[in-house]
């Protein structure tokens, strides 16, 4: 009990600090993991599947895959097919595409797939229905040293039988060197009259003509291949499209994971606010802060060539813009703090942070990596005072909190101190140590009732303390 009246003062004298600012899962730790199948074989070196889809974009947006594994069109073990749906899920669409070109753009005309001989017709087997003021779409690119000629099939109606079909390429040069295919269950090129529901089936695709070798890596579908997307707590991913390249990683600053980013194609990235299919970005987290900020983060960084990742930090006032930033991120082998100020030209609202593997929006070089880890605000930082010696250099953020309450030594010698949480009844939720390398020591909360809570910081005989809320 004794215990518990000598912290009753302190609690009412330490909680009179301002309510920080707040990054949502500042430091990477929460994701969700969700299963899928694409069909076919693997890029060598990444994880990327002959077959582009809409799969990882689906999932964010509508939550489910929007392409499936069906029964084939033989109807034997094993001979499977491709199922293409379109699904509306209250203001979010995801029409189902598939595409051979690894920047999952196929008008782009980058990827596709070495082919050598004349390509006079695409030919297969079918299934669809395809309603309303919807077409659903083959497109087949063909290329002669890098240009690209396109043929559009557009299809509507209904056909509920496997149905082979053979439609002659009227764009072709003739003679190629590779070939990009595509199909999408909605008119993904005009996004006009997409209609819920909508579906395509497909089997057997092959390129015809003489002298042409009409397989194409992956034409049967009867290879699919389990694999995942990562979702980031608090934040939203670019998903316009194949792999996100967005995931977990091990290799962290601080606690247990950071965020890694691969160019597959197109930057990987990640904000706090929305991806606009059209239009600027929006969204964000809550910020009025009035004074002079600054984001500081760690991050490493191994660019393809000579690509530049970049952080990007805005402010808004009534969605009308106050102020944006962006630091340039560069190779970096260990991780490397960086530090952007935040510019706002009157007090914002709102605040929103981008990371992006690669500053480049076309033809990024597949492969740059980026990883980063423990990004904080200066003005969500409080320092942690002495109650009695000489402990210093330790800030705490952020707080109030939700999930994770960081306690960073910023002192330039090895620390050894213990850090405690207690209740305000003296109970202790939470011990852990600074192990003299790791600078961050990362409570999880995420599990403690709403209230006040103490963390205490113990070296010998020194003692600092203060108080932090969970939200």
């Amino acid at each position: 009990m004794k215990r518990i009246l000598l912290m009753l003062p302190l609690v009412a004298m330490l909680s009179s600090h301002a309510s920080a600012q707040s990054i949502p899962n500042s430091g990477f730790e929460n994701w969700t993991s969700v299963g899928y199948s694409d069909p076919d074989t693997m890029f060598a070196g990444l994880a990327v599947p002959t077959w582009i889809t809409s799969n990882a974009s689906s999932i964010i947006h509508v939550g489910s895959a929007n392409v499936t594994k069906v029964a084939g069109y033989t109807g034997a073990a094993g001979d499977s097919a491709v199922h293409l749906q379109t699904i509306i899920s209250g203001t979010d669409t995801a029409f189902a595409f598939i595409t051979n070109t690894i920047a999952g753009n196929p008008t782009s005309g980058q990827g596709g797939v070495p082919f050598a001989g004349f390509a006079q017709n695409i030919q297969g087997q079918w299934k669809y229905a395809v309603g309303g003021n919807d077409t659903a779409l083959i497109i087949v690119g063909t290329k002669k040293n890098g240009t690209c000629h396109y043929d559009t099939i557009k299809i509507h109606g209904t056909v509920s039988t496997w149905t082979p079909f053979n439609i002659a390429l009227h764009n072709t040069p003739g003679v190629v060197d590779s070939i990009i295919i595509a199909a999408a269950s909605s008119n993904a090129l005009a996004n006009y009259g997409i209609t819920n529901g909508t579906w395509l089936e497909l089997d057997q695709l092959e390129i015809t003509g003489p002298s042409a070798n009409p397989s194409i890596p992956g034409y049967t579908f009867n290879k699919w291949n389990p694999t995942s997307v990562s979702l980031l707590t608090g934040w939203n991913i670019n998903s316009n499209g194949g792999p996100t390249g967005v995931s977990s990683s091990t290799s962290a600053y601080a606690g247990t994971y950071a965020a890694q980013l691969i160019t597959m194609g197109g930057p990987a990235a990640i904000s706090t606010g929305k991806f606009a299919k059209q239009g600027p970005p929006t969204g964000g987290q809550p910020y009025s802060y009035a004074g002079t900020d600054t984001l500081f983060g760690y991050y490493k960084y191994s660019p393809v060539g000579n690509d530049t990742a970049a952080v990007m930090v805005s402010t808004s006032h009534l969605h009308t813009s106050t102020g944006a930033n962006m630091a340039p991120l560069t190779n970096a082998a260990n991780y490397t703090m960086f530090k952007l100020p935040v510019i706002a030209s009157s007090t914002p609202d709102t605040m929103r942070i981008d990371v992006m593997s690669s500053i480049k929006n076309q033809n990024a070089p597949m492969g740059s990596t980026l990883y980063v880890d423990d990004f904080w605000l200066k003005s969500s930082t409080v320092e942690v005072p002495n109650v009695n010696g000489s402990i210093s250099n330790f800030i705490a953020y952020p707080n109030p909190t939700h999930n994770i309450l960081s306690i960073r030594y910023t002192g330039n010698n090895s620390c050894n101190a213990n850090v405690k949480v207690m209740d305000i009844t003296g109970k202790i939720m939470f011990q852990n140590q600074f192990d003299g390398t790791n600078p961050v020591v990362k409570i999880p909360v995420a599990q403690f009732a709403a209230g006040m809570y103490i963390y205490e910081i113990t070296e010998g005989t020194d003692v600092a303390r203060h108080t932090f809320v969970k939200q």
